[in-house]
Formats: structure tokens, C-alpha cells, sequence
């Protein structure tokens, strides 16, 4: 088992895919982007020497023509008539006097190839798993939940992080022993989930809808219960990002998001905020009523 990841490499084995697979795209993508641009270079150099040619073999042939060209200097340009010198202007008004040999040609430099860490945005869309698993990575680090950077990340962070927030999709190369008791003792049901795993997939977590103990109705213990059953994750930073899409689109009860809180309406109208304090302690709580039923 290796020490250290970095979180693409995390995302890929998480979700079943083959790591050297993504490597491989993401490096083709970079080379292809690299050749694209470099023949692109060279066209509108190969473009402007021409046009550079034509101009230098029009103004000689108009300098053939002068009968001031014996006669003219190098630089033809802001020389003024002074008290005892008088300078030579050009009539066609060039500012230096054509060269004998015709341009040099434009040099051009293919940009030099860096390999990447992170996918951009969308790269792996055919690979919806993948992208997820790395949009959570991703987000518990910003966030602070997981300790690293996306270059490398501990695996016993992982696993800390992993048994916390995803407690029921602990992939088999940070817990292979894990998975091997599961498969070893689990029901037909725990089977089910674990090929559903092994496939990339998602699957729900054993959350029991809106439990969360309060004096009045609690609009939104059951959205944040319906997401983590959505996610199967724990995990506040995955969560709260979610809540904040919902609230950025006025989804009731949510009304509006900024970065320290999601705003809300309670049964009676009245505007309440949630912090990621706070989420924190109901998934907690919503956890540990979850592993006691």
C-alpha cells in the first residue's frame, strides 16, 4: 500500500478507474493542445515572411528607381538640416534603406510540455464517478475536512477521512481487509452495494428521512438527510456545497447562500442561516442516529 497519493490518483482507484488511463488522456489532450498551437505559430509566421518578402522586394525596387539611392544613407529617418550639414530625406519616406539580402525568416519555439495535476472542468464527463470523487476530494480540502494538498494527501488521512464521511464506500485499496470481511460475511444486499462500488457507482447510505429531534418541524433536516442520501457522504464540505447550489437557485426552503452561511425559511416564514459549524454537528448527529437504529 503506498504512503501518499495525490487526489487523481485517489479519485481514479475510488471510483474503479484505471489511473494510467486518466494520466494518459490528460498528457494526450496536453501534447495535442501543444502541436495545435505550435502549427499554428508557424502558419502566421510562414504567412508574415512572406508579406515581408513581397514588402522588402517592392521597396528595393523602388529604391532602384531613385536617382537619390546613390547617394542615400543607411538610416533615413529624423536627420534635420543643421548649420554647416544637410541631410538627405527620402522621397518615398522609408525609414531605412532596404537591406541587400532579403529577411530572415521568423523563428518559431514549441512551447515546452508540463504535465499537469488536476483534469480541467468537464475533461472526464464520460467518466461521471471519476469527476465526483474528485469535486468531493477537492472540496474537503478546501474546506479543511482533510488534511494535504492536492498533490499529496496521506493515506492515513484518507482513511480517517473515508471512514468519517463515506462510511459505507471505503474503497478496497485503503481497506482491503475491510472488503474482505464484507464480502466474506455481508447479505446478498451488502453484495449488491459492493458490485454497485466496484462499478464506479453510487448508493445510497441506511438514512432514516428526517429524524433529526426538534421542538417544530425542521424543513431542512430533510434536504440535508435527502443529500447525504444522494452522496452517500457525511462529509460537511460535500454537503454544504451542495446546499449552496440549492440556495443560489431558491430552491425551498433555501433562499440564498453567501460563503459563511445558507440562508433559509422556517414553518413560519421567519429567516434562519446555517453555517458549516453547524451542518457539522447535525450530520454528526444524523450519523449517530443512523449506526444506533
Amino acid at each position: 500500500m503506498q504512503y501518499t497519493y495525490n487526489i487523481v490518483e485517489v479519485a481514479a482507484l475510488w471510483a474503479g478507474v484505471d489511473f494510467s488511463v486518466v494520466r494518459g488522456r490528460m498528457d494526450s489532450a496536453d501534447t495535442a493542445e501543444i502541436d495545435r498551437e505550435y502549427n499554428q505559430k508557424k502558419f502566421d509566421a510562414e504567412c508574415d515572411d512572406v508579406d515581408d518578402e513581397i514588402e522588402w522586394k517592392r521597396e528595393r525596387q523602388v529604391c532602384a528607381q531613385c536617382e537619390l539611392e546613390p547617394r542615400c544613407p543607411e538610416e533615413v529617418v529624423e536627420y534635420f538640416a543643421h548649420e554647416d550639414l544637410a541631410i538627405l530625406q527620402c522621397p518615398q519616406g522609408f525609414g531605412r534603406k532596404p537591406a541587400d539580402k532579403m529577411p530572415a525568416s521568423r523563428i518559431v519555439k514549441r512551447r515546452e510540455w508540463k504535465q499537469r495535476l488536476l483534469p480541467r472542468p468537464g475533461e472526464f464527463g464520460d467518466l461521471p464517478g471519476f469527476e465526483q470523487r474528485l469535486e468531493w476530494l477537492q472540496a474537503a480540502l478546501n474546506m479543511g475536512d482533510l488534511d494535504g494538498t492536492p498533490e499529496v494527501v496521506r493515506a492515513r488521512d484518507l482513511r480517517v477521512w473515508l471512514e468519517q464521511n463515506f462510511p459505507g464506500q471505503l474503497p478496497e485499496f485503503l481497506f482491503p481487509s475491510a472488503n474482505l470481511n464484507l464480502q466474506a460475511h455481508g447479505t446478498p444486499e451488502d453484495t449488491e452495494h459492493q458490485a454497485a462500488r466496484g462499478a464506479g457507482e453510487r448508493f445510497p447510505l441506511r438514512v432514516v428521512i428526517n429524524k433529526l429531534k426538534s421542538k417544530r418541524p425542521d424543513l431542512l433536516a430533510p434536504i440535508i438527510e435527502t443529500l447525504v442520501n444522494e452522496t452517500g457522504s457525511y462529509a460537511p464540505s460535500i454537503i454544504f456545497n451542495r446546499l449552496r447550489e440549492m440556495a443560489m437557485e431558491e430552491m425551498p426552503p433555501l433562499i440564498i447562500a453567501d460563503k459563511e452561511y445558507v440562508y433559509w425559511k422556517n414553518v413560519k416564514g421567519e429567516r434562519k442561516e446555517l453555517s458549516y459549524d453547524s451542518l457539522s454537528r447535525r450530520l454528526r448527529d444524523l450519523r449517530k442516529m443512523s449506526e444506533d437504529q
